[in-house]
Parts: C-alpha cells; sequence; structure tokens
C-alpha cells in the first residue's frame, strides 16, 4: 500500500492574509502562534507523514479550509527510514496537542539515538549494502568487471556498486 505525505511550502490561498492563514492554523493544531511561527520558519515542510491516500486529501482540505495550501506527495521508502523519519518531523506535527515539553524529549531521543549509530559506525552500512547490491544486480544481467570480458552495462553496475561502497565506507570512518 503506497503512504503519502503532506508537504507545505507557504503558499497561502486567495481570499486569505498570512495572519489570518497562521491563526487558523494555530487552532487547527491547537497551539499557539509561536509554533506556528517556526512552522513558517522552516519552509518547505512536512505536516504529514506516511498516511494513505484518502487521509491525505482529508488532511489537505482541512488545511486549505484554514487558507493553507499543501502538496500530497508519495513518500519513499528508503533503507535508513526508520532513523531518518524520527529525526525528520517535530512531534507537533504528528500530533496537533503535543506540547513543548514532549516536543523537546522526542528531540533530545533522536539526537541520542543518532549519536548511538555514529559510535557504532553503522552509519555507511546502508551504502554498503546498496553497493553491494549493485555489483548483484550487474552480475545478474550478465558479468562483473573483475570476472573479465565486460560489456558497457558490467562496467556501470559495478562502477555504480564500488562508488556506493567507497561511499559508505567514508561515513564509517568519518
Amino acid at each position: 500500500m503506497n503512504q503519502y505525505q503532506l508537504v507545505f511550502n507557504g503558499t497561502v490561498s486567495d481570499g486569505h492574509n498570512l495572519g489570518e492563514v497562521k491563526h487558523n492554523l494555530a487552532s487547527l493544531f491547537k497551539t499557539d502562534k509561536t509554533k506556528i511561527e517556526q512552522l513558517f520558519d522552516r519552509l518547505p515542510i512536512v505536516l504529514k507523514k506516511n498516511v494513505d491516500y484518502d487521509a491525505a486529501i482529508k488532511y489537505q482540505q482541512a488545511l486549505r479550509k484554514a487558507g493553507a495550501i499543501c502538496q500530497v506527495e508519495e513518500a519513499f521508502q528508503n533503507i535508513q527510514s526508520p532513523v531518518m523519519e524520527k529525526a525528520a518531523l517535530p512531534p507537533l506535527l504528528h500530533t496537533p496537542s503535543a506540547s513543548a515539553t514532549e516536543v523537546e524529549n522526542v528531540r533530545h531521543t533522536d539526537s541520542t539515538t543518532s549519536k548511538e549509530f555514529q559510535k557504532e559506525g553503522i552509519k555507511g552500512l546502508g551504502d554498503i549494502i546498496s553497493g553491494v547490491v549493485l555489483i548483484g544486480i550487474g552480475f545478474a544481467f550478465g558479468g562483473s568487471v573483475f570476472m573479465g570480458d565486460a560489456t558497457w552495462l558490467d562496467y556501470f553496475f559495478d562502477c555504480l556498486g564500488v562508488f556506493w561502497i567507497g561511499k559508505g565506507i567514508y561515513k564509517m570512518v568519518r
């Protein structure tokens, strides 16, 4: 099942002024205007992640009524999505009723998790695995530069794979 996200880039719908939209968003998210001001300072921003299409359209319509125009985009998953997902979006936007203390607690937890991953050297592991997979795909399509008698396709997959492996090793030792 495809997942979608709601992206806001600061566009205000016709017939609304910026102050009115900020007030409407503050009531919609049940937060104060300072949080909404911070939201406008970090544009574009993902307001809602990993929802199905129908839910994304409902959120989009609710935000449009408040005067904010958002785009519904398909959310792409990658190897590092669990770590990236937690760090990318403040809880204010996940749950409109999150308090400032909850926001700070989650930010502290996320930074601790990132530091643990960096200490363990796991940060570049996804790139290394991607590189090995690319070399494997090239091998499945007919061969490898490392086996001799290479074609342009072998060079393509092997060079791409070696690049990603090198990038992963660089991230691990950096």
